[in-house]
């Protein structure tokens, strides 16, 4: 490899002459390109199996999806068609059946029980009270802020009836 540099290298008139050397450099981008883009497709494969390991793609549609295989010449095994081989991976994970969300782990703020069929945002933030202790939370909330308006709109009204009063003096 080296010794190929130095040839290539010590070759001052090719390197120095732009019309011989672009169409070399272009080539060379094309090269890398190719190696990228195969590498690319690899990677998307390697994606695709390993979310179908992981979610239990049912096995005829795992195998209709890995029906773009084949041999080379070289004994590689290469894919045809990788993008649409990963689409219809990643169709067939959405055809699996939801499961149930992972538990919860934590404990309510405030009657500090760890089940419940739903966790609901307390003062504390997002999933810190129960589904009782969270609806109790919003209906003070929602009673709290309709006494606030309420509280607003009569210091509003007192407001303007005592400018109205010392415009009329």
């Amino acid at each position: 490899m080296t010794e190929r540099k130095h040839s290539i290298v010590g070759n001052d008139q090719y390197f120095t002459d732009p019309a011989t050397m672009r169409p070399w450099l272009d080539d060379m981008i094309g090269k890398a390109n190719e190696v990228l883009n195969a590498l690319l497709r690899l990677r998307k494969h390697q994606l695709a199996a390993e979310h179908a390991k992981l979610h239990r793609v049912p096995d005829h549609l795992a195998q209709n999806s890995l029906d773009g295989h084949y041999q080379d010449a070289e004994g590689f095994s290469t894919l045809k068609n990788a993008s649409t081989n990963v689409l219809s991976l990643n169709n067939a994970g959405r055809l699996r059946k939801r499961g149930k969300r992972p538990v919860f782990q934590g404990r309510c703020h405030s009657c500090n029980i760890s089940e419940t069929p739903e966790w609901r945002r307390g003062p504390d933030g997002a999933r810190t009270l129960c589904n009782a202790c969270g609806l109790h939370y919003a209906k003070l909330a929602k009673k709290k802020n309709a006494d606030k308006q309420l509280q607003d709109d009569v210091k509003k009204e007192t407001l303007e009836s005592d400018r109205d009063d010392t415009s009329m003096k």
